[in-house]
């Protein structure tokens, strides 16, 4: 819902999802990152529009950078896998569950403003409708596994059969970090 959309990124280390698919491996690791303050992360904040992202950003306590953020009156969203409590209120949550990590919240399902599946093969179909059922009727992404030409067309095939929504890593295609 909100491609396209100038954002800054907030990403948080530590993840226990792990991912084989994960193109940022490196923010598993929680002592590999750098610590910064609330302060410090609010003076690099180039937009009003802020997406907390990870490794797992709900295995962080995001109160004290969420209410600063909300002081200032920035728009605030959130993407989680769904496997952990949501202890704080964001304007946009979008749930990204992972089918190898059954874990997943039924309540963050219902609470997601969007869901968005990394569409590996046929074999992840299962587990997206499942999930869809779980969530109710909301906004549905399929992201392709990778950049590849055979990947992205899958997702294309997948989206155009169900009429869900085709979600690329833009980033990458235009060289943002």
């Amino acid at each position: 819902m909100n491609a396209g959309r100038p954002a800054s990124f907030i990403r948080l280390q530590g993840c226990s999802v792990g991912c084989v698919w994960c193109d940022t491996k490196n923010s598993w690791d929680e002592k590999l990152g750098t610590e910064f303050t609330v302060n410090e992360i609010i003076d690099q904040l180039e937009s009003d529009f802020i997406i907390i992202t990870g490794g797992e950003p709900a295995e962080q306590n995001l109160h004290e950078l969420a209410h600063a953020l909300r002081q200032m009156g920035k728009e605030i969203a959130i993407e989680t896998s769904g496997t952990r409590i949501i202890s704080e209120k964001f304007d946009w949550m979008t749930v990204s569950p992972k089918s190898f990590k059954r874990e997943i919240l039924p309540l963050n399902l219902r609470l997601a403003d969007e869901l968005k599946f990394v569409y590996t093969d046929s074999s992840s179909e299962p587990f997206i409708f499942s999930c869809i059922a779980k969530a109710g009727k909301k906004p549905v992404f399929i992201q392709p596994n990778g950049l590849s030409k055979k990947s992205t067309r899958e997702a294309i095939e997948f989206c155009k059969k169900h009429n869900f929504r085709l979600s690329l890593q833009m980033h990458k295609y235009v060289g943002i970090q």
